[in-house]
């Protein structure tokens, strides 16, 4: 073989290594792409949900706030007689 062969052959070789990694990283490169749009749409969606959530728990300290429960009503209910027994023993020292 001559030298112009060889280097002709060598070229074919190295060229033929290029194309192949070319494409296998061609291959790798949609992969990740596709990976990347999978991802970009599930975070589109967990923020959906996040959001939906952070509505869901407004409502939910909303309702926490204004739902009375009927301990809460007795012990309103004793404090006021309290301060009304209280401003009574007023009444009454002022009036002395």
């Amino acid at each position: 073989m001559t030298e112009h062969e060889q280097i002709v052959d060598e070229l074919k070789q190295k060229t033929t290594l290029l194309l192949a990694r070319f494409q296998q990283l061609e291959r790798e490169n949609n992969d990740l792409r596709a990976k990347l749009e999978a991802r970009g749409t599930e975070i589109v969606d967990l923020k959906s949900k996040l959001d939906q959530r952070n509505s869901e728990y407004e409502a939910l300290k909303t309702a926490k706030v204004l739902s009375v429960s009927d301990s809460d009503i007795e012990h309103t209910k004793e404090r006021l007689t309290k301060m009304i027994r209280d401003v009574n023993r007023c009444i009454a020292v002022l009036k002395q």
